[in-house]
């Protein structure tokens, strides 16, 4: 399938030259690596002409949560799908989206949901979410406005000048989304977080936007010095937390949350939680038409990520694969449909365990049964037989000399012994 990159949102040709030089070489070091890490195996000349079969390319951008779990579905999928991923850097969440539709080699992408809402807005791509779907859920940051104290609605920042981050940064796409949903017009800064904080301090900012990571989730560069600035803001501070508004169109693209007084102490006093929304993080896929090539690239790809989640959530891997569930909706993009195969492969065999445990349990009911039901008569037909036994020995008795009633008394004995073996006591004389 061919893509065509309209001009308005045209990738540089630099740009694209770089990616697709990294595709290849990284395919190639796939096959020259494919014994195992560590190992130099010199492909083979149909090897090194199916490189491009087998490769699945994963755009993502500069983030360390990122970074490891590209690294840790290359370590787990790999052996098990006979594909090779290859990782490719993007520059931002935006950036990754439109590289997820047009770039050649791509076939997913890790970036936050919300980017794909913005490309349809700002982008102009209103049916953009026929084509881009969610493989999983894998992470999701709560959406944080801090703001100095004399606003205490996100109303009041009507024409105040509000720090939306760095350009098609996961601030600056949530920060455009909100406050255009909700129909108020600041006037934003693009201005990376740590400073940022310090211009709201200063005064120089109203508020800014800000995305809370989860508390395992691993953080570098900037995002770690932002984490660490906000964590010491002391509750003394003129900052705090605005809540976010209850509003339908948020809840079309964001999942309700609450932001409280533990995650962010210095800024939400103690016992209060404030309404907010979270931003998923999801691995999107661009969704193939089953007649296409890299059709059955990505149900390969799906089939493995699905069979070896499990081992994702190994304490190996980064902890943010221990929640992931394929069941999982994001409420702005569809699940993708090879996805939804799985699901229904998953349920079945689970319908089919839940049967064959339910089958083997009533089998087990039932031989317990017979086999009771074949002790009781073996204990009635015992019964019987030393009823009759001493009904005879009775009549017996009454004929025979004192000699033969003696050899009839001992033989008697030998066969009340033999009952006890069976557990079957005679009846009183």
């Amino acid at each position: 399938m061919n893509r065509v990159l309209p001009k308005a949102i045209h990738t540089s040709r630099s740009f694209a030259l770089i990616l697709l030089a990294t595709l290849v070489i990284s395919g190639l070091a796939g096959v020259a690596t494919a014994g195992g890490v560590g190992d130099i195996i010199i492909p083979t000349r149909e090897q090194a002409a199916n490189v491009n079969s087998d490769t699945v390319g994963v755009v993502f951008t500069h983030e360390e949560l990122f970074h490891q779990l590209v690294h840790d579905m290359e370590h787990e999928l790999e052996p098990a799908s006979g594909l090779r991923i290859v990782p490719v850097m993007g520059k931002n969440h935006v950036q990754s989206v439109y590289d997820l539709l047009y770039l050649r080699g791509i076939d997913l992408a890790l970036l936050r949901a919300d980017a794909i809402e913005y490309v349809k807005r700002k982008g102009n791509y209103p049916t953009i979410q026929r084509v881009v779907k969610s493989v999983a859920k894998v992470s999701q940051e709560k959406v944080v406005l801090i703001s100095r104290k004399e606003y205490a609605s996100i109303e009041e920042l009507a024409g105040q000048v509000v720090g939306f981050g760095l350009p098609g940064s996961g601030e600056y796409v949530t920060g455009t989304i909100v406050f255009d949903t909700l129909g108020i017009e600041p006037v934003p800064v693009q201005v990376d977080n740590v400073q940022a904080l310090k211009n709201v301090a200063s005064g120089e900012l109203a508020a800014m936007m800000y995305l809370l990571r989860e508390p395992d989730a691993v953080q570098t560069g900037l995002d770690l010095k932002a984490s660490i600035a906000i964590s010491e803001i002391a509750a003394t501070s003129d900052l705090h937390v605005i809540a976010l508004p209850d509003a339908d169109g948020l809840e079309q693209v964001y999942t309700p949350t609450t932001v409280s007084h533990d995650e962010l102490p210095g800024l939400i006093e103690q016992g209060r939680e404030l309404a907010s929304y979270s931003v998923d993080a999801i691995l999107a896929a661009y969704q193939w038409r089953s007649t296409a090539r890299r059709y059955e690239k990505s149900s390969r790809f799906v089939a493995a990520f699905a069979e070896n989640l499990d081992g994702l959530r190994n304490d190996e891997y980064q902890p943010s694969w221990k929640r992931v569930d394929l069941a999982t909706t994001t409420p702005n993009i569809g699940r993708l449909p090879l996805v939804e195969e799985e699901l229904a492969k998953i349920e079945e065999n689970r319908l089919a365990r839940v049967e064959a445990e339910r089958l083997a349990k009533r089998a087990e009911a039932e031989q317990i049964a017979a086999e009771a039901e074949e002790a009781r008569l073996r204990e009635l037909k015992i019964a019987e037989l030393a009823r009759r036994r001493d009904a005879l020995t009775e009549r017996l008795g009454e004929e025979l000399n004192e000699a033969d009633a003696a050899d009839l008394e001992a033989m008697l004995q030998q066969l009340d012994a033999f009952l006890d073996t069976r557990g079957v006591a005679p009846e009183p004389k």
